[in-house]
């Protein structure tokens, strides 16, 4: 009998979701958790919940008043189920993450850069709307030269000025060396398409 995949929108975090979390539920696929005001404790909750579990692929937190200590949850996570994947051919675990409109700030996505280094599993990382600035971008692109997954990134109104961290990480043909030790997975990155700092960066990588 095939098995039904299922795409979980709760109302909130309510005990039997946790249960299903917490049993390795096959048919939880995804979970679309967005604008339920979970805040760093829920977060928590629903991380510590998720420990276990290898079967759900795609977690949306968008819009859950989600800051550092949320963030910090989120990132132990994702190195827990890494560690897990550690003797196993095929990486299992969160392949899309959504951490849209929260306020994860540069604190917040320290965390969550040190988690990524040397991530097996996530494809799709979210981060627009989350108050990142240099700092939090040069962590996040720093992460980047040693990830070896990641494909899509979306760093969408955020306030940072400039890309100059992402292009050294991503697009960096100085030398060969720095082409080996750029990122070599990262295929999509979605920006502002607006900023003047933005096109006049771009269109530098392009006459490279």
């Amino acid at each position: 009998k095939k098995l039904r995949k299922e795409i979980y929108t709760p109302t909130d975090l309510n005990n039997h979701l946790l249960f299903r979390l917490e049993s390795n539920d096959r048919s939880l696929v995804r979970v679309i958790f967005c604008s339920r005001n979970l805040g760093d404790q829920g977060v928590r909750l629903l991380a510590e919940a998720l420990r276990g579990n290898c079967n759900l692929s795609a977690l949306d937190l968008s819009s859950n008043r989600i800051e550092s200590e949320g963030a910090h949850s989120i990132a132990s996570l994702l190195i827990h189920q890494n560690n897990m994947n550690s003797n196993l051919d095929m990486a299992r675990g969160i392949k899309t993450l959504i951490l849209s409109e929260n306020n994860l700030g540069d604190d917040g996505v320290r965390s969550v850069a040190r988690a990524l280094e040397n991530n097996k599993s996530l494809e799709s990382l979210w981060v627009d709307d989350n108050s990142i600035g240099a700092v939090g971008l040069k962590l996040l692109s720093h992460s980047l030269q040693k990830n070896q997954r990641l494909e899509r990134l979306h760093l969408k109104h955020n306030s940072f000025q400039s890309l100059s961290p992402l292009i050294e990480c991503a697009f960096n043909k100085k030398s060969l060396n720095s082409v080996a030790e750029s990122n070599h997975t990262l295929k999509h990155v979605f920006l502002n398409c607006g900023y003047s700092y933005e096109c006049d960066e771009l269109e530098r990588i392009l006459k490279i």
